[in-house]
């Protein structure tokens, strides 16, 4: 390795950690879905010894693309509570997501690389704050799985034949999004290498189609073993309606927009101004290879319904994988080492200034969290806990509070029963790739409303009113953002 090399690793090494500083020094993370995550992973553990969750739930592993989390806790569950083993598998994706970018721009763009130093800018997304951890851990194997194809494609033989289909199979057992990216990814790569060399060539060679064909097989197989199983026809509707102009904006923000508007917003005009100042200038200049996968992307979100195939926010989650993808597709053009160095610098700063947003909102929520666990605590062991949320505000304003779940989770840790866990209740088509089960005497509890069924209610609103006159209530406990009842 020469100078510039090892240069080069320490600087990659300290942009790394920085960028994922924030999970590994804070306990818990306040991501919308993932409390409903952690209590899978605790019940998964726990069920057999637990005779309280044992009346409420069944596990049962089964084949589907959404195992990301489930799969790769699995060696911690043993040695770490499932908040931590969370915790560490999403620093790894993290760690992935950002490695993987470099290692996939170093692929595409060989000594013009180096963009995807500033990929922490987009590392803290919509997607997961939103909790949607699944997806962020397909993401990094999508990432990973795609450099590995553009270095390893015109290899020749069944093993790297294999070896691309393990990869692809893989990526879609982490999540079903992210394996539709990579394909995307690999379909348009092997479009643009084709017409390539066809103008250049003027005339069609059979031999130029073995790595398309190659990378057909290894997308087709992961579809082949799904359809193999019984679980084909169980993932839901899709519904195609196409989103607001305002929705699909948000969805295109989500790199960097998700809550906070008052840095988030301004920090989002810098790195677009950044970044379409430098391809105006020439500054950067977009891969050619990528020009294809880039458009198909645009053209896919513009018509992205919202639901699609029994999983929500379908068109939101795809601009913060997507963002990993654009930005290692751009590298550095024939300019002055100069002005080269202006731009790293502004990004650099962009991305400091992301770090420090995340900080902001993340602190205060960690006496929030623990005032739940404190206050859950005091309920007993099998209990049945009824959480009240605010009504009247949005959809978009109550989805947005990365406290909305974490009563879940607090719950499940008290072996207590919360009705909206991700759990099959057998009867929704949008939830019959769950992993987690309701027993029968529970599955109606998702469609029961009715607060005199429950034995604990927490009043998550903004606000108090009365509740009704059929039911009596004791306020147990009070923290920022709820009032714990025990129902009478």
């Amino acid at each position: 390795m020469n100078a510039a090399g090892r240069r080069t690793v320490p600087t990659i090494a300290g942009f790394v950690i920085v960028s994922i500083l924030l999970v590994l020094w804070f306990s818990h993370l306040p991501l919308v879905d993932y409390p409903n995550h952690l209590a899978r992973l605790y019940i998964h553990y726990a069920l057999p010894n637990n005779a309280y969750l044992s009346q409420f739930f069944i596990f049962k592993w089964i084949f589907t693309p959404y195992l990301g989390l489930d799969l790769l806790a699995e060696p911690f569950l043993d040695y770490f509570s499932a908040e931590v083993a969370g915790n560490i598998v999403v620093s790894i994706s993290l760690i992935m997501i950002y490695s993987s970018t470099i290692f996939l721009d170093r692929q595409l763009n060989k000594e013009k690389w180096g963009l995807s130093l500033f990929s922490g800018i987009f590392l803290y997304n919509g997607a997961l704050k939103f909790g949607f951890v699944n997806y962020i851990i397909g993401v990094g194997f999508a990432i990973l799985a795609f450099g590995a194809w553009v270095h390893n494609r015109e290899k020749t033989g069944w093993l790297w034949l294999v070896l691309s289909c393990v990869l692809s199979g893989l990526v879609f057992v982490m999540h079903l999004y992210a394996f539709g990216i990579y394909a995307i990814c690999v379909a348009g790569y092997e479009c643009s290498v084709f017409l390539e060399r066809l103008i250049t060539e003027r005339r069609l060679q059979l031999s130029r189609l073995r790595v398309p064909f190659n990378g057909a097989v290894s997308l087709v197989v992961p579809l082949l073993a799904l359809q193999l199983t019984e679980l084909s026809a169980n993932y839901g509707p899709t519904e195609w309606g196409w989103g607001s102009l305002r929705w699909k904006a948000r969805a295109l923000a989500s790199p960097i927009v998700f809550s906070d508007y008052f840095t988030e917003i301004p920090l989002l005009i810098a790195v677009s101004i950044i970044l379409v100042g430098a391809l105006a200038t020439r500054i950067i200049v977009v891969n050619s290879r990528m020009l294809i996968p880039l458009i198909a992307f645009g053209a896919i979100f513009a018509v992205m319904p919202f639901m699609l195939l029994g999983s929500a926010f379908a068109d939101y989650r795809m601009p913060s994988g997507v963002a990993f993808f654009a930005l290692a597709s751009l590298r550095w053009g024939n300019t002055s080492p100069a002005r080269i160095n202006a731009v790293s610098s502004l990004l650099a700063a962009c991305l400091a200034v992301r770090v420090a947003s995340v900080i902001s909102q993340w602190q205060p929520a960690q006496a929030v969290i623990e005032e739940y666990d404190a206050a859950l605590k005091q309920i007993p062991p099998g209990s049945r806990l009824f959480v009240l949320l605010d009504r009247n505000t949005s959809f978009w304003d109550d989805h947005m509070s990365s406290l909305l779940h974490v009563a879940v989770f607090a719950a499940t840790k008290r072996g207590a029963f919360v009705p909206y866990i991700f759990a099959d209740n057998g009867e929704s088509p949008t939830r019959g790739v769950d992993l987690l089960k309701l027993t029968p005497a529970y599955r109606d509890y998702q469609n029961i409303h009715e607060i005199e069924r429950y034995d604990y209610l927490l009043d998550m609103r903004k606000h108090e009113a009365a509740i009704g006159s059929a039911v009596s209530l004791k306020e147990i406990a009070r923290g920022q953002t709820f009032v714990l009842y025990q129902i009478r």
